[in-house]
């Protein structure tokens, strides 16, 4: 069982960015911590029912695939997760695989050697998995990156037990991005958005014959922009960058001060939706209608979304709402207009260019929906694959 590489990426993203291992070892520690002793005896034990007893042919790492779980056959789904996960099948009733141990023994990774406790568990996991695997049959294993500590240990145990592992693009790539930086390597087939992000991978290394073309994560609800409210109301989606450095974080609230400013010189209604893991940074106690909602209440309350780099324009647009990326150098970004996501200004023409552009219809959006990712699923667990 190969654990050599487990913290491969995260040693190397942390050259380029010296927080980065910091950051990641901080969320191990607190998730594992959610998990007490005997956690996946106890859950196997008192959740009996939901062991997995037939072959399976997706397993799931996580649920943040919840729609893409669910449109798929129940009886051929298994879950990997811990109590969030568990909480999930329990209401869904899906079979369920507890991995609480692996998050105990990963956190402890950062800090020190974990090569044979990691190895004694992986191996078991294996084990239990090839015994739910159909040998006459395809098994795929999905991950929503293939970087972090728990999700490489399990593409290495798929790989060991025969499983394919697929990860699913959760977020825009850059063709600016440090290649080494972006999920894909690991894997044996990488699902992305369209044809854009296919190019832009593709240019950075990867090899054509791994990528699959599925479209969005989820569905996307389209709302429209029909009826606008008067006057319009503007939200600006939040990043984290200020955990990426000094220079970032200036960079970034010089934005937002300049993108304030505009808005309230014309008496334009506007609010402040921080990123999840900007919701800490002091800054916003300074900032006035913070919107505290998630995407989709916010897409329904809002007209105008801007941002720097966040997929989360993506969503809007195909949402049918207009999105508007403000475009910096420093963050090392595509231009969304070419690529076709959102309309595109530059930061030094925030003066001259945002209060036109808010008054932009949305912007038109071809993109595969969300059907046709169940489809390329599916077609990975056929034979003939």
């Amino acid at each position: 069982m190969n654990t050599s590489d487990v913290y491969e990426y995260v040693e190397q993203r942390n050259l380029i960015d010296d927080k980065f291992k910091s950051n990641v070892s901080q969320l191990y520690k607190k998730n594992a911590r959610w998990i007490f002793p005997f956690y996946d005896f106890f859950a196997r034990v008192v959740f009996f029912w939901l062991k997995p007893k037939n072959s399976k042919k997706y397993f799931f790492l996580g649920n943040r695939f919840t729609h893409l779980i669910t449109a798929l056959p129940k009886e051929d789904v298994c879950i990997i997760g811990g109590p969030r996960q568990l909480l999930f099948c329990l209401k869904n009733n899906i079979s369920y695989i507890p991995n609480g141990s692996f998050w105990k023994i990963l956190s402890l990774g950062f800090d020190g050697a974990v090569g044979n406790e990691l190895t004694a568990l992986s191996t078991k996991m294996s084990k239990m998995l090839a015994s739910l695997v159909n040998q006459s049959e395809n098994a795929i294993i999905v991950v929503e990156n293939d970087s972090l500590p728990l999700q490489r240990i399990f593409c290495n145990i798929a790989a060991d037990t025969g499983i394919k592992s697929v990860c699913i693009q959760h977020g825009l790539f850059q063709s600016k991005t440090d290649a080494k930086t972006i999920d894909g390597w690991k894997c044996n087939y990488f699902i992305c958005y369209d044809n854009n992000q296919l190019d832009v991978i593709t240019g950075l290394g990867f090899s054509a014959e791994k990528i699959i073309i599925g479209g969005f994560y989820e569905p996307i609800n389209k709302v429209g922009n029909e009826q606008k409210n008067n006057p319009l109301r503007v939200c600006f989606l939040g990043q984290p960058w200020y955990r990426y450095g000094d220079a970032y974080k200036q960079k970034y609230l010089s934005i937002l001060e300049d993108v304030s400013a505009q808005f309230s010189r014309n008496e334009i209604e506007y609010y402040f939706k921080p990123h999840p893991w900007e919701t800490d940074a002091s800054y916003l106690k300074e900032i006035n209608n913070v919107f505290h909602g998630n995407m989709a209440e916010a897409i329904l309350s809002h007209d105008v979304f801007l941002s720097l780099t966040s997929t989360a324009l993506l969503e809007v647009t195909m949402a049918g709402k207009v999105g508007i990326q403000i475009y910096d150098e420093l963050f090392a970004c595509d231009n969304f207009e070419t690529l076709g996501y959102a309309y595109t200004i530059k930061s030094e023409d925030i003066e001259s260019s945002v209060i036109k552009s808010i008054k932009n219809s949305p912007f038109t959006l071809e993109m595969p929906d969300f059907n046709n990712l169940v489809v390329q699923i599916k077609k990975l667990v056929k034979v003939n694959v």
